[in-house]
């Protein structure tokens, strides 16, 4: 399972791709500079607190049951999500080493 984001016409997406699928969904591009924010929904705000070279520290101010992960440890997730989804029900087939 990938993530990509391209540009394409001027306009940007998002391409999630899956073993049997690609998928393209518009992405929202903002350009923020330095102590100026977004606000997502009613209650999620993204702000720029620094940046030093290449690097942009971001805060951001959601409620505590939003779950936030950088991208690359949110597809960890997601991919061992699916393994365990794919793990045989019967467990005495790893125990016994069958698998």
């Amino acid at each position: 399972m990938a993530w990509f984001l391209c540009v394409y016409g001027g306009q940007s997406f998002e391409l999630y791709q899956t073993d049997k699928q690609i998928w393209r969904m518009p992405v929202l591009v903002l350009t923020r500079k330095m102590d100026e924010s977004i606000t997502i929904g009613n209650d999620i705000t993204v702000s720029v607190l620094e940046i030093k070279g290449n690097k942009v520290k971001l805060g951001i101010d959601a409620p505590k049951q939003t779950s936030i992960h950088r991208t690359e440890i949110y597809t960890a997730i997601i991919e061992e999500n699916i393994k365990a989804a794919n793990a045989p029900q019967d467990l005495t087939i790893i125990l016994d080493g069958e698998l």
